[in-house]
């Protein structure tokens, strides 16, 4: 009954031409919200508290109820599907009506908001499955609708006439981001070093190209395999060295 409501993780790479790990990454840094769906009985917390792959919080339960519909998984469990393939059926959950929201703690995102612990039916000792993967997690089809929208961007098995990805072109997708942006500054007469260049990088967040997210010491880009990687001011510097940047002696414009 829920599935036009729905795709699964896989299901959302094919839409997208994405490999399933940059799907849960997108996820991971809160692209989107992630779900699961769950059979059993939800204690619900009613104080905020945010919670991440590194630390929990001790929370003190309000009431009890059964419940069977989606609940929203918390970044600890995508942090593991994504870098272990699986994780154990959460025991922790957040309320899917919220209110939950982004933010920093120690340099790390979180969700702050209302956490459910969850227990197996009433009958049973365990959960009705011991673990969940990739194909477990979902997306909502509003979401996916409402960010294809925003980016502009239409599901990939729809752009009939792009131009496939060669292997040397989906090797290194920074390299490719770099070219467009210097060709960019130099229509534009801007000086090309590693921080005019790492300051546009930061602007390409969330419009789709392979930046992904910033951090204190760059940005984190997403590699072909869907691997996240930071690249630093010292990597920006070399990569723009072997590209020939900056140039010595160029005539401006030129």
């Amino acid at each position: 009954m829920l599935k036009p409501d729905y795709l699964t993780v896989p299901e959302l790479a094919e839409r997208w031409g994405q490999g399933v790990k940059q799907i849960l990454f997108h996820a991971l840094n809160f692209k989107f919200r992630a779900y699961f769906l769950f059979d059993g009985i939800v204690s619900n917390y009613g104080a905020p508290r945010p919670i991440n792959h590194i630390e929990e919080h001790t929370l003190h339960q309000e009431y009890q109820e059964e419940i069977y519909g989606l609940l929203r998984l918390t970044p600890r469990h995508l942090f593991e599907i994504l870098d272990r393939g699986k994780t154990l059926f959460p025991n922790l959950a957040y309320h899917p009506e919220g209110p939950l929201v982004v933010r920093k703690v120690k340099g790390q995102k979180v969700l702050d908001g209302p956490i459910m612990k969850l227990s197996p039916p009433l009958g049973r000792d365990t959960f009705l499955k011991a673990f969940l993967a990739a194909d477990d997690v979902l997306v909502l089809l509003t979401d996916v609708h409402a960010l294809e929208e925003r980016n502009k961007q239409p599901p990939a098995n729809k752009l009939k006439k792009r131009e496939p990805f060669t292997k040397a072109k989906r090797a290194d997708p920074m390299r490719l981001l770099l070219e467009d942006l210097i060709s960019e500054m130099e229509s534009e007469e801007e000086k090309v070093t590693a921080a005019t260049v790492m300051h546009r990088l930061r602007k390409t967040v969330d419009i789709g190209e392979c930046v992904v997210d910033i951090c204190p010491k760059g940005v984190i880009w997403e590699q072909s395999s869907g691997q996240p990687k930071t690249l630093t001011m010292d990597a920006l510097k070399k990569r723009l060295q072997a590209m020939g940047y900056p140039k010595q002696g160029r005539v401006k414009g030129r």
